[in-house]
């Protein structure tokens, strides 16, 4: 029923996504003051992004398996104080900025310098979307679920009411207003976790309490890097094509992200969960029964919603996006970008279910790093292969990737689940 319900959630988020990128297209149009937002987010979200995952990927089935009150309290503290940690890493990389703004310039020949703030806000946004995360994995593991997944969306708000009601606007305020969402969902979230807070300072820190946090989350964060790496991918492959490409390419990740939520943001939101409930009540034939379920909805939900991209993705992004800074050609070129991107959006959603399944097994570690290392290989390989197609060369690696990364951790859970299940059955005779 959950699922259901968070699913009948999940378009109203998306199109709350849709009107931000539809105010910012028609703004500022495939230009290259987006050029450099997106550039100067693209570092700070990819590591954000892959803590997050990590969070949500490896420590959420650590803090859903704890029962006891006083369990859970002190597994959440310790997790806390580990993501506060995590997010002073960020703040130390704005010292940091200048190593980064000569890094980009040598792949392209945007002027960066008169745009260091920029990149140092960047890296407070990033900062404060750790703490986020670490919020709503709690809620989440709780089956807190509309706080968990409403509480992320926070930068969104503060960004949304800038477009709003601001003028002449800049890089600047758009990471300023993002900046402030954050802070008030952090702010607005304290209530929730207040019982965590409580008695944190008490806590008795050492390396081993932080070892199997530090082990999770690495490894999950290598193997689910694969939903973030392409925004390093593109920011240094994008800009070669000229001046808006790397802006495309944002909003045709955005559409498909956007869209993909539709489809299984409600499974997504309670694998782990449902998952871990049942292998505690059913042991492996349960956690097998459930996985093969809520791939099965993921899959179909996906597919639906692929096909009715597909017929009118010309349409939603003629009828919305098109302005004076934003061209027929620019619609074409978006539009065509997208279609080839369907393939591998049913796959990467498809792959998504399997990361929640997949870090609830023991045996982990060597598919993490294999699938961390493959997809961005796999992904800038084809770019690179079908250059001359220009920016459809992306959205082609994009499906060629996560189709053969959807099949290689399908094919791994698979027989590790059946493996288990095999095993219970003879403790059983």
């Amino acid at each position: 029923m959950m699922i259901y319900l968070i699913s009948f959630l999940s378009p109203f988020i998306s199109i709350f996504n849709f009107i931000i990128q539809i105010m910012l297209v028609r703004y500022f149009g495939l230009s290259e003051i987006l050029d450099i937002y997106f550039l100067s987010l693209s570092l700070p979200i990819l590591f954000s992004q892959t803590i997050h995952a990590g969070f949500s990927y490896g420590i959420m089935p650590m803090l859903a398996k704890s029962d006891e009150n006083s369990s859970k309290i002190y597994s959440n503290q310790i997790f806390l104080v580990f993501c506060i940690g995590i997010s002073l890493i960020f703040l130390i990389a704005t010292l940091f900025v200048d190593i980064q703004l000569n890094f980009y310039s040598k792949f392209n020949s945007l002027n960066l310098d008169d745009f260091k703030i920029v990149f140092i806000l960047a890296w407070f946004y990033g900062a404060l979307t750790v703490v986020l995360a670490a919020l709503g994995t709690i809620f989440i593991a709780e089956k807190k679920y509309f706080q968990g997944i409403l509480l992320p969306f926070s930068p969104q708000l503060g960004l949304f009411i800038l477009l709003l009601f601001g003028s002449q606007l800049s890089v600047s305020w758009l990471l300023l207003s993002s900046i402030i969402g954050a802070i008030v969902g952090v702010m607005f979230s304290l209530k929730g976790i207040y019982i965590y807070l409580n008695s944190i300072f008490d806590l008795k820190l050492s390396f081993e309490i932080f070892k199997p946090y530090l082990i999770k989350i690495l490894y999950a964060g290598i193997g689910s890097s694969i939903f973030g790496s392409y925004l390093f991918i593109d920011s240094l492959l994008a800009i070669q094509f000229g001046t808006g490409s790397l802006t495309a390419l944002g909003y045709s990740q955005r559409i498909v992200i956007g869209f993909g939520n539709i489809a299984i943001l409600g499974i997504f939101t309670v694998a782990i969960p449902e998952l871990m409930e049942s292998l505690r009540k059913r042991r492996w034939q349960g956690f097998r029964n459930e996985y093969l379920s809520l791939m099965k909805k993921a899959l179909s939900f996906s597919l639906i919603l692929s096909i009715f991209i597909l017929l009118f993705i010309n349409f939603f992004i003629e009828f919305f996006f098109i302005s004076e800074n934003f061209s027929q050609s620019d619609a074409d070129s978006l539009s065509n970008i997208v279609k080839y991107m369907l393939p591998g959006m049913v796959a990467m959603l498809a792959t998504a279910i399997n990361c929640k399944a997949l870090y609830c097994l023991e045996d982990f570690k060597i598919i993490s790093v294999f699938i961390g290392f493959a997809w961005p290989a796999i992904y800038s390989f084809f770019i690179i292969y079908f250059r001359d197609l220009n920016l459809i060369s992306f959205g082609i690696a994009y499906s060629i990737s996560w189709i053969i990364i959807f099949l290689v951790t399908f094919s791994y859970i698979f027989m590790k689940i059946s493996f288990e299940v095999n095993k219970d059955k003879q403790l059983k005779i």
